[in-house]
Protein backbone atom coordinates (compact mmCIF):
# COMPACT_ATOMS: atom_id res chain seq x y z
CA UNK A 1 0.00 0.00 0.00
CA UNK A 2 1.39 3.71 -0.80
CA UNK A 3 2.16 6.00 1.42
CA UNK A 4 -0.90 8.13 0.42
CA UNK A 5 -3.32 4.91 0.77
CA UNK A 6 -1.80 4.24 3.99
CA UNK A 7 -2.67 7.48 5.49
CA UNK A 8 -6.41 7.10 4.15
CA UNK A 9 -6.37 3.98 5.95
CA UNK A 10 -4.91 5.26 9.52
CA UNK A 11 -7.66 8.43 8.91
CA UNK A 12 -10.68 5.48 8.29
CA UNK A 13 -9.39 3.83 10.92
CA UNK A 14 -9.50 6.40 13.43
CA UNK A 15 -12.55 7.58 12.59
CA UNK A 16 -13.82 3.38 12.82
CA UNK A 17 -12.17 4.26 16.29
CA UNK A 18 -14.74 7.18 17.45
CA UNK A 19 -17.48 5.65 16.31
CA UNK A 20 -16.98 2.51 18.26
CA UNK A 21 -16.42 4.20 21.47
CA UNK A 22 -19.92 6.61 20.85
CA UNK A 23 -21.35 3.49 20.58
CA UNK A 24 -20.38 1.12 23.22
CA UNK A 25 -20.02 3.91 25.56
CA UNK A 26 -22.59 2.53 27.48
CA UNK A 27 -21.04 -1.22 27.52
CA UNK A 28 -17.57 0.08 28.71
CA UNK A 29 -18.96 2.22 31.38
CA UNK A 30 -21.13 -0.64 32.55
CA UNK A 31 -18.19 -2.42 32.82
CA UNK A 32 -16.12 -0.23 34.01
CA UNK A 33 -18.33 -0.03 37.10
CA UNK A 34 -18.69 -3.87 37.81
CA UNK A 35 -15.10 -3.97 37.73
CA UNK A 36 -14.98 -0.94 40.42
CA UNK A 37 -17.54 -2.08 42.67
CA UNK A 38 -17.63 -6.24 42.91
CA UNK A 39 -14.92 -7.96 44.28
CA UNK A 40 -15.38 -10.64 41.74
CA UNK A 41 -14.42 -8.65 39.16
CA UNK A 42 -11.65 -6.37 40.27
CA UNK A 43 -8.90 -8.34 38.30
CA UNK A 44 -10.73 -6.93 35.31
CA UNK A 45 -9.39 -3.47 35.50
CA UNK A 46 -6.04 -4.72 35.09
CA UNK A 47 -7.22 -7.23 32.01
CA UNK A 48 -7.49 -4.06 29.37
CA UNK A 49 -3.77 -2.81 29.83
CA UNK A 50 -1.97 -5.83 29.69
CA UNK A 51 -4.05 -5.78 26.06
CA UNK A 52 -3.14 -2.38 25.14
CA UNK A 53 1.11 -3.63 26.44
CA UNK A 54 1.24 -6.77 24.69
CA UNK A 55 -0.58 -5.52 21.29
CA UNK A 56 2.14 -2.71 21.37
CA UNK A 57 4.76 -5.00 22.16
CA UNK A 58 4.01 -6.77 18.39
CA UNK A 59 3.74 -3.36 16.42
CA UNK A 60 6.61 -4.09 14.88
CA UNK A 61 5.47 -7.14 13.54
CA UNK A 62 2.03 -6.17 11.74
CA UNK A 63 2.90 -5.38 8.24
CA UNK A 64 0.52 -2.43 7.27
CA UNK A 65 1.76 -2.74 3.47
CA UNK A 66 0.23 -6.08 2.75
CA UNK A 67 -3.16 -6.29 4.85
CA UNK A 68 -5.60 -7.83 3.36
CA UNK A 69 -9.13 -7.01 5.04
CA UNK A 70 -11.29 -10.44 6.48
CA UNK A 71 -14.72 -8.93 4.50
CA UNK A 72 -16.51 -11.93 5.29
CA UNK A 73 -16.39 -10.66 9.16
CA UNK A 74 -18.56 -8.27 8.32
CA UNK A 75 -21.89 -10.39 8.73
CA UNK A 76 -21.15 -11.71 12.64
CA UNK A 77 -19.83 -7.94 12.87
CA UNK A 78 -23.32 -6.69 12.34
CA UNK A 79 -24.71 -9.45 14.30
CA UNK A 80 -23.06 -8.00 16.98
CA UNK A 81 -24.07 -4.77 16.57
CA UNK A 82 -27.41 -5.92 16.39
CA UNK A 83 -27.24 -7.99 19.87
CA UNK A 84 -25.33 -4.74 21.18
CA UNK A 85 -28.56 -2.72 20.66
CA UNK A 86 -30.85 -5.17 21.97
CA UNK A 87 -29.07 -5.73 25.12
CA UNK A 88 -29.08 -2.09 25.43
CA UNK A 89 -32.86 -1.81 24.57
CA UNK A 90 -33.89 -4.86 27.14
CA UNK A 91 -30.94 -3.47 29.32
CA UNK A 92 -29.24 -6.77 29.55
CA UNK A 93 -25.96 -6.32 30.88
CA UNK A 94 -23.74 -8.99 30.31
CA UNK A 95 -25.10 -9.48 26.86
CA UNK A 96 -24.06 -5.65 26.33
CA UNK A 97 -20.53 -6.69 27.54
CA UNK A 98 -20.06 -9.84 25.62
CA UNK A 99 -20.90 -7.65 22.60
CA UNK A 100 -18.59 -4.56 23.26
CA UNK A 101 -15.88 -6.79 23.60
CA UNK A 102 -16.07 -9.72 21.05
CA UNK A 103 -16.82 -6.52 18.63
CA UNK A 104 -12.98 -5.41 19.40
CA UNK A 105 -11.75 -8.92 18.31
CA UNK A 106 -13.94 -9.50 15.28
CA UNK A 107 -13.32 -5.75 14.04
CA UNK A 108 -9.50 -5.76 14.51
CA UNK A 109 -9.71 -9.16 12.48
CA UNK A 110 -11.87 -7.57 10.01
CA UNK A 111 -9.25 -4.13 9.31
CA UNK A 112 -6.20 -5.77 9.67
CA UNK A 113 -7.02 -9.25 8.06
CA UNK A 114 -6.24 -13.10 9.41
CA UNK A 115 -2.03 -13.09 8.90
CA UNK A 116 -1.27 -9.69 10.42
CA UNK A 117 -4.65 -9.61 13.34
CA UNK A 118 -2.50 -13.28 14.17
CA UNK A 119 0.08 -11.90 15.11
CA UNK A 120 -1.50 -10.05 18.20
CA UNK A 121 -4.24 -12.77 18.43
CA UNK A 122 -3.60 -13.39 22.04
CA UNK A 123 -4.18 -9.78 23.52
CA UNK A 124 -7.28 -9.67 21.12
CA UNK A 125 -9.02 -13.29 23.12
CA UNK A 126 -7.54 -12.52 26.35
CA UNK A 127 -9.54 -8.74 26.23
CA UNK A 128 -12.42 -11.51 26.41
CA UNK A 129 -11.44 -11.95 30.61
CA UNK A 130 -12.91 -7.99 30.79
CA UNK A 131 -15.93 -9.59 30.56
CA UNK A 132 -17.63 -9.52 33.87
CA UNK A 133 -19.42 -12.83 34.01
CA UNK A 134 -19.13 -16.06 35.82
CA UNK A 135 -21.30 -15.09 38.78
CA UNK A 136 -23.45 -17.44 37.50
CA UNK A 137 -21.63 -19.62 38.55
CA UNK A 138 -21.75 -19.26 42.04
CA UNK A 139 -24.79 -21.55 42.72
CA UNK A 140 -22.94 -24.22 41.27
CA UNK A 141 -19.72 -23.44 43.20
CA UNK A 142 -21.45 -22.83 46.27
CA UNK A 143 -23.36 -26.51 46.11
CA UNK A 144 -19.88 -28.19 45.34
CA UNK A 145 -18.42 -26.63 47.82
CA UNK A 146 -20.84 -27.59 50.17
CA UNK A 147 -21.05 -31.31 49.08
CA UNK A 148 -16.95 -31.73 49.55
CA UNK A 149 -16.62 -29.85 52.83
CA UNK A 150 -19.27 -32.23 54.54
CA UNK A 151 -17.34 -34.97 52.97
CA UNK A 152 -13.65 -34.11 54.18
CA UNK A 153 -15.60 -33.54 57.53
CA UNK A 154 -16.75 -37.24 57.37
CA UNK A 155 -13.33 -38.46 56.61
CA UNK A 156 -12.27 -36.92 59.28
CA UNK A 157 -14.61 -38.40 61.82
CA UNK A 158 -16.91 -35.56 63.20
CA UNK A 159 -21.12 -35.31 63.07
CA UNK A 160 -21.92 -33.25 60.41
CA UNK A 161 -25.53 -32.34 59.33
CA UNK A 162 -25.91 -30.96 55.35
CA UNK A 163 -29.31 -28.77 54.96
CA UNK A 164 -29.08 -27.28 51.16
CA UNK A 165 -26.08 -24.95 52.01
CA UNK A 166 -26.20 -25.31 55.88
CA UNK A 167 -23.51 -27.32 57.39
CA UNK A 168 -23.95 -28.19 61.24
CA UNK A 169 -21.68 -29.93 63.63
CA UNK A 170 -21.90 -30.63 66.81
CA UNK A 171 -20.25 -26.75 67.63
CA UNK A 172 -22.14 -24.84 65.56
CA UNK A 173 -23.77 -24.12 62.07
CA UNK A 174 -21.83 -22.24 58.75
CA UNK A 175 -23.86 -21.34 55.48
CA UNK A 176 -21.92 -21.68 52.09
CA UNK A 177 -22.07 -18.09 51.13
CA UNK A 178 -21.60 -16.55 47.84
CA UNK A 179 -18.56 -14.83 49.39
CA UNK A 180 -17.28 -19.01 50.12
CA UNK A 181 -18.05 -19.94 46.48
CA UNK A 182 -14.68 -19.06 45.62
CA UNK A 183 -15.46 -17.57 41.98
CA UNK A 184 -13.06 -15.20 42.58
CA UNK A 185 -10.77 -17.10 43.10
CA UNK A 186 -11.53 -19.03 39.97
CA UNK A 187 -11.90 -16.29 37.84
CA UNK A 188 -9.10 -14.09 38.15
CA UNK A 189 -6.32 -17.92 38.75
CA UNK A 190 -7.82 -18.75 35.31
CA UNK A 191 -7.17 -15.43 33.71
CA UNK A 192 -3.41 -15.46 34.60
CA UNK A 193 -3.39 -19.24 33.81
CA UNK A 194 -4.17 -18.45 30.21
CA UNK A 195 -1.94 -14.76 30.50
CA UNK A 196 0.86 -17.50 31.73
CA UNK A 197 0.46 -19.96 29.36
CA UNK A 198 0.68 -17.47 26.50
CA UNK A 199 4.43 -15.74 27.89
CA UNK A 200 6.15 -18.84 28.87
CA UNK A 201 4.98 -22.18 28.00
CA UNK A 202 5.11 -22.94 23.82
CA UNK A 203 4.59 -26.40 23.48
CA UNK A 204 0.59 -27.49 22.74
CA UNK A 205 0.35 -29.74 24.68
CA UNK A 206 1.61 -28.20 28.22
CA UNK A 207 -0.44 -25.46 27.82
CA UNK A 208 -3.42 -26.91 27.55
CA UNK A 209 -2.41 -29.82 30.67
CA UNK A 210 -1.30 -26.41 32.35
CA UNK A 211 -4.61 -24.87 31.59
CA UNK A 212 -6.41 -27.31 33.36
CA UNK A 213 -4.65 -27.69 35.71
CA UNK A 214 -4.56 -23.97 36.44
CA UNK A 215 -8.44 -23.63 36.26
CA UNK A 216 -9.18 -26.89 38.58
CA UNK A 217 -7.19 -25.82 41.12
CA UNK A 218 -8.62 -23.06 42.53
CA UNK A 219 -11.87 -25.07 42.75
CA UNK A 220 -10.24 -27.80 44.73
CA UNK A 221 -8.60 -25.27 47.06
CA UNK A 222 -11.50 -23.62 48.17
CA UNK A 223 -13.34 -26.87 48.96
CA UNK A 224 -10.15 -27.47 50.99
CA UNK A 225 -10.33 -23.72 52.31
CA UNK A 226 -14.10 -24.13 53.69
CA UNK A 227 -13.61 -27.29 55.15
CA UNK A 228 -10.22 -25.57 57.04
CA UNK A 229 -12.65 -22.77 58.28
CA UNK A 230 -15.17 -25.06 59.79
CA UNK A 231 -12.44 -27.76 61.22
CA UNK A 232 -10.63 -24.59 63.07
CA UNK A 233 -14.06 -23.41 64.37
CA UNK A 234 -14.36 -26.71 65.76
CA UNK A 235 -11.12 -27.47 67.41
CA UNK A 236 -11.44 -24.06 68.25
CA UNK A 237 -14.77 -24.56 69.55
CA UNK A 238 -15.76 -21.60 67.64
CA UNK A 239 -13.33 -19.20 69.02
CA UNK A 240 -11.35 -18.53 65.51
CA UNK A 241 -12.10 -18.43 61.91
CA UNK A 242 -15.18 -16.56 62.14
CA UNK A 243 -16.23 -12.97 61.69
CA UNK A 244 -13.18 -11.02 60.66
CA UNK A 245 -10.55 -14.47 60.99
CA UNK A 246 -12.78 -15.61 58.23
CA UNK A 247 -12.38 -12.50 55.91
CA UNK A 248 -8.63 -12.19 56.91
CA UNK A 249 -8.37 -16.06 55.90
CA UNK A 250 -10.20 -15.65 52.69
CA UNK A 251 -7.74 -13.20 51.75
CA UNK A 252 -4.24 -15.08 52.74
CA UNK A 253 -5.52 -18.56 50.98
CA UNK A 254 -6.13 -16.21 47.78
CA UNK A 255 -2.87 -15.33 47.51
CA UNK A 256 -2.05 -18.70 48.20
CA UNK A 257 -3.87 -20.11 45.50
CA UNK A 258 -2.41 -18.12 43.14
CA UNK A 259 1.64 -18.86 44.77
CA UNK A 260 0.60 -22.35 43.71
CA UNK A 261 -1.09 -21.59 40.08
CA UNK A 262 2.73 -19.84 39.79
CA UNK A 263 4.80 -22.88 41.47
CA UNK A 264 2.60 -25.27 39.15
CA UNK A 265 3.68 -23.04 35.94
CA UNK A 266 7.26 -22.76 36.84
CA UNK A 267 7.34 -26.96 36.23
CA UNK A 268 5.92 -26.04 32.76
CA UNK A 269 7.59 -23.01 31.61
CA UNK A 270 10.44 -23.37 28.56
CA UNK A 271 13.50 -23.29 29.73
CA UNK A 272 13.89 -20.44 26.67
CA UNK A 273 11.30 -18.38 26.49
CA UNK A 274 10.28 -18.83 22.22
CA UNK A 275 8.92 -15.48 21.61
CA UNK A 276 9.94 -13.84 17.93
CA UNK A 277 9.99 -10.05 18.81
CA UNK A 278 11.28 -8.98 15.24
CA UNK A 279 10.52 -9.47 11.98
CA UNK A 280 12.04 -8.31 8.88
CA UNK A 281 10.52 -5.74 7.16
CA UNK A 282 10.67 -7.41 3.79
CA UNK A 283 7.40 -8.40 3.45
CA UNK A 284 6.62 -12.31 2.91
CA UNK A 285 3.79 -12.10 0.78
CA UNK A 286 4.38 -11.80 -2.71
CA UNK A 287 1.30 -9.47 -3.32
CA UNK A 288 0.14 -6.34 -1.85
CA UNK A 289 -3.05 -5.20 -0.48
CA UNK A 290 -5.57 -4.07 -2.45
CA UNK A 291 -6.30 -0.45 -1.42
CA UNK A 292 -9.89 -0.26 -2.99
CA UNK A 293 -11.20 -3.54 -1.29
CA UNK A 294 -9.43 -1.76 2.32
CA UNK A 295 -11.17 1.45 1.28
CA UNK A 296 -14.43 -0.26 0.70
CA UNK A 297 -14.49 -2.42 3.47
CA UNK A 298 -13.81 0.27 5.82
CA UNK A 299 -16.60 2.31 4.86
CA UNK A 300 -18.99 -0.74 5.21
CA UNK A 301 -17.53 -0.60 8.55
CA UNK A 302 -18.08 3.24 8.70
CA UNK A 303 -21.69 2.51 7.57
CA UNK A 304 -22.69 0.19 9.82
CA UNK A 305 -21.82 1.69 13.05
CA UNK A 306 -23.36 4.96 11.74
CA UNK A 307 -26.26 2.91 11.44
CA UNK A 308 -26.18 1.70 14.92
CA UNK A 309 -25.91 4.42 16.17
CA UNK A 310 -28.50 5.65 14.58
CA UNK A 311 -31.01 3.38 15.57
CA UNK A 312 -29.64 3.45 19.03
CA UNK A 313 -30.65 7.02 19.53
CA UNK A 314 -34.28 6.62 17.71
CA UNK A 315 -35.23 3.49 20.42
CA UNK A 316 -33.78 6.21 23.55
CA UNK A 317 -35.81 9.07 22.13
CA UNK A 318 -38.74 6.72 21.93
CA UNK A 319 -41.83 7.48 24.16
CA UNK A 320 -44.49 5.24 24.72
CA UNK A 321 -47.91 6.10 26.43
CA UNK A 322 -48.58 4.41 29.64
CA UNK A 323 -50.61 1.26 29.32
CA UNK A 324 -53.54 0.79 32.95
CA UNK A 325 -51.91 -2.29 33.21
CA UNK A 326 -51.08 -3.59 36.66
CA UNK A 327 -50.78 -6.76 38.73
CA UNK A 328 -53.05 -6.49 42.21
CA UNK A 329 -55.13 -8.60 44.08
CA UNK A 330 -58.89 -9.31 44.28
CA UNK A 331 -60.39 -7.23 47.30
CA UNK A 332 -62.71 -10.61 47.98
CA UNK A 333 -60.46 -12.79 49.25
CA UNK A 334 -58.92 -11.94 53.37
CA UNK A 335 -56.12 -10.07 52.50
CA UNK A 336 -54.48 -7.51 54.76
CA UNK A 337 -52.02 -4.89 53.57
CA UNK A 338 -49.00 -4.73 55.12
CA UNK A 339 -46.67 -2.17 55.49
CA UNK A 340 -43.99 -4.33 56.10
CA UNK A 341 -41.29 -6.44 53.37
CA UNK A 342 -42.01 -9.71 54.70
CA UNK A 343 -40.51 -11.72 51.88
CA UNK A 344 -36.71 -9.87 51.96
CA UNK A 345 -37.13 -8.82 48.25
CA UNK A 346 -35.07 -5.63 46.60
CA UNK A 347 -35.71 -4.43 43.34
CA UNK A 348 -34.42 -1.40 41.60
CA UNK A 349 -37.07 1.80 42.04
CA UNK A 350 -40.45 0.28 41.06
CA UNK A 351 -43.64 2.22 40.28
CA UNK A 352 -45.33 0.23 43.16
CA UNK A 353 -45.06 -2.22 45.56
CA UNK A 354 -48.02 -3.68 47.88
CA UNK A 355 -47.89 -6.13 50.33
CA UNK A 356 -50.26 -8.52 51.71
CA UNK A 357 -50.28 -11.43 54.38
CA UNK A 358 -52.82 -13.73 55.13
CA UNK A 359 -53.52 -17.30 56.53
CA UNK A 360 -54.30 -20.19 55.23
CA UNK A 361 -55.14 -23.44 57.48
CA UNK A 362 -52.31 -22.38 59.64
CA UNK A 363 -50.01 -21.37 57.11
CA UNK A 364 -49.02 -17.78 57.11
CA UNK A 365 -48.65 -16.50 53.63
CA UNK A 366 -46.98 -13.26 52.49
CA UNK A 367 -47.60 -11.57 49.15
CA UNK A 368 -45.76 -8.85 47.30
CA UNK A 369 -46.76 -7.10 43.90
CA UNK A 370 -44.35 -4.93 42.24
CA UNK A 371 -45.29 -3.01 39.22
CA UNK A 372 -43.31 -1.17 36.76
CA UNK A 373 -44.97 1.26 33.84
CA UNK A 374 -43.53 1.56 30.73
CA UNK A 375 -42.43 4.91 30.84
CA UNK A 376 -39.91 3.93 34.53
CA UNK A 377 -36.31 5.06 33.02
CA UNK A 378 -34.97 4.68 36.82
CA UNK A 379 -35.76 0.59 37.20
CA UNK A 380 -35.60 -2.47 35.86
CA UNK A 381 -37.95 -5.15 36.29
CA UNK A 382 -36.02 -8.35 34.85
CA UNK A 383 -32.43 -7.99 36.40
CA UNK A 384 -30.09 -10.02 38.00
CA UNK A 385 -29.30 -7.33 40.62
CA UNK A 386 -33.26 -7.68 41.62
CA UNK A 387 -33.76 -10.22 44.79
CA UNK A 388 -37.01 -12.27 45.70
CA UNK A 389 -35.61 -13.25 49.08
CA UNK A 390 -32.21 -12.44 50.79
CA UNK A 391 -29.46 -14.90 49.72
CA UNK A 392 -27.18 -13.85 52.77
CA UNK A 393 -30.41 -15.38 55.26
CA UNK A 394 -31.77 -18.39 52.78
CA UNK A 395 -31.01 -21.28 50.44
CA UNK A 396 -32.56 -22.65 47.69
CA UNK A 397 -33.25 -26.74 48.91
CA UNK A 398 -34.79 -27.92 46.12
CA UNK A 399 -37.32 -26.54 43.45
CA UNK A 400 -40.87 -28.13 43.53
CA UNK A 401 -43.17 -28.52 40.13
CA UNK A 402 -46.70 -27.81 40.31
CA UNK A 403 -49.00 -30.96 40.66
CA UNK A 404 -51.80 -29.62 38.48
CA UNK A 405 -52.57 -26.63 36.64
CA UNK A 406 -53.59 -23.10 38.10
CA UNK A 407 -55.82 -20.56 36.26
CA UNK A 408 -53.37 -17.80 36.95
CA UNK A 409 -50.03 -19.18 37.38
CA UNK A 410 -48.11 -19.71 34.39
CA UNK A 411 -47.14 -23.11 34.06
CA UNK A 412 -43.27 -22.21 34.31
CA UNK A 413 -43.74 -20.22 37.59
CA UNK A 414 -40.85 -20.69 39.90
CA UNK A 415 -41.38 -22.49 42.80
CA UNK A 416 -38.42 -22.87 44.97
CA UNK A 417 -38.11 -24.48 48.75
CA UNK A 418 -35.98 -22.02 50.77
CA UNK A 419 -34.57 -22.97 54.15
CA UNK A 420 -33.71 -20.73 56.55
CA UNK A 421 -31.62 -20.29 59.96
CA UNK A 422 -32.98 -22.58 62.08
CA UNK A 423 -34.51 -24.76 60.14
CA UNK A 424 -37.11 -22.80 58.75
CA UNK A 425 -39.01 -23.66 55.59
CA UNK A 426 -40.76 -21.63 53.11
CA UNK A 427 -42.19 -22.33 49.49
CA UNK A 428 -41.72 -18.92 47.63
CA UNK A 429 -43.59 -18.79 43.99
CA UNK A 430 -42.50 -16.11 41.60
CA UNK A 431 -43.61 -14.86 38.23
CA UNK A 432 -43.73 -12.24 35.68
CA UNK A 433 -47.01 -11.16 34.46
CA UNK A 434 -47.44 -8.65 31.36
CA UNK A 435 -50.59 -7.46 29.22
CA UNK A 436 -50.73 -10.93 27.12
CA UNK A 437 -48.26 -13.39 28.65
CA UNK A 438 -46.84 -14.31 32.23
CA UNK A 439 -44.05 -16.52 32.74
CA UNK A 440 -41.37 -17.25 36.02
CA UNK A 441 -38.77 -17.87 33.54
CA UNK A 442 -36.67 -14.81 34.21
CA UNK A 443 -34.88 -15.65 30.82
CA UNK A 444 -38.55 -15.74 28.72
CA UNK A 445 -39.18 -12.46 30.67
CA UNK A 446 -36.25 -10.22 29.13
CA UNK A 447 -36.45 -11.64 25.78
CA UNK A 448 -40.35 -10.77 25.74
CA UNK A 449 -39.76 -7.48 27.41
CA UNK A 450 -37.05 -6.71 25.36
CA UNK A 451 -38.90 -7.52 22.15
CA UNK A 452 -42.07 -4.96 23.30
CA UNK A 453 -39.88 -2.32 23.72
CA UNK A 454 -38.02 -2.88 20.18
CA UNK A 455 -41.62 -3.21 18.49
CA UNK A 456 -43.03 -0.01 20.51
CA UNK A 457 -45.82 -1.89 22.05
CA UNK A 458 -46.83 -1.97 25.87
CA UNK A 459 -44.74 -3.44 28.01
CA UNK A 460 -45.59 -2.71 31.63
CA UNK A 461 -44.39 -5.30 33.85
CA UNK A 462 -45.72 -6.59 36.97
CA UNK A 463 -44.01 -8.99 39.48
CA UNK A 464 -46.04 -11.24 41.51
CA UNK A 465 -43.53 -13.26 44.56
CA UNK A 466 -45.77 -15.57 47.31
CA UNK A 467 -44.25 -17.09 50.02
CA UNK A 468 -45.56 -19.66 52.39
CA UNK A 469 -44.43 -20.77 55.44
CA UNK A 470 -44.28 -24.17 56.35
CA UNK A 471 -42.31 -26.80 58.28
CA UNK A 472 -40.50 -29.46 55.58
CA UNK A 473 -43.18 -31.96 56.20
CA UNK A 474 -46.06 -29.46 55.15
CA UNK A 475 -44.64 -27.96 52.27
CA UNK A 476 -46.34 -29.79 49.63
CA UNK A 477 -50.15 -29.49 51.64
CA UNK A 478 -49.62 -25.93 52.35
CA UNK A 479 -48.64 -25.49 48.47
CA UNK A 480 -51.27 -26.82 47.03
CA UNK A 481 -53.54 -25.96 49.92
CA UNK A 482 -52.68 -22.17 49.26
CA UNK A 483 -53.48 -22.50 45.56
CA UNK A 484 -56.40 -24.17 45.42
CA UNK A 485 -57.82 -22.12 48.57
CA UNK A 486 -57.45 -18.21 47.75
CA UNK A 487 -54.69 -17.68 45.70
CA UNK A 488 -55.56 -19.27 42.03
CA UNK A 489 -58.20 -16.60 41.37
CA UNK A 490 -56.58 -14.05 43.22
CA UNK A 491 -54.16 -12.12 40.67
CA UNK A 492 -56.29 -9.86 38.89
CA UNK A 493 -55.17 -7.21 36.19
CA UNK A 494 -56.42 -3.64 35.99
Amino acid sequence: MKTISLNIWKYLTFITLGLWIILFWEGLYSALDIWLRSEIYNHCLLILPICIYLAYQKRKQINLTTIKPLTGLIIPIVAILFVYLFALIGEIQVLAHIATFTSITFICFYLLGYQEAKKISFPLFFVWFSIPIGDQLIPVLQQMTATASVALLQASHIPVFKDGLYIEIPNGKFLVAEACSGISFFISASAFTFLYSHLYISHTPKKILFTIIGVTTPIIANMVRVYGIIMVAHLSDMEYATGADHLIYGWVFYLFVLWLVYLIGEKFKDSITIESTHISNKAKSSSSADFKVIITSNFILILSLLVAIYIKLTVEDQTIENSNFAVSFSQTHDLKISNQNLLDTYFTDPDNITNYVTTIKSFPVAIQLINYSENNRKGEPISSINKFYDNKVWNITTKLNLQKNHSNLPEDANILELSGPNNHKRVLITWYQFEDYKTGNPVKAKLYHTLQKLLGSQYATGIVAISINAAKKDIDLALETALNEKLNNAVMLK
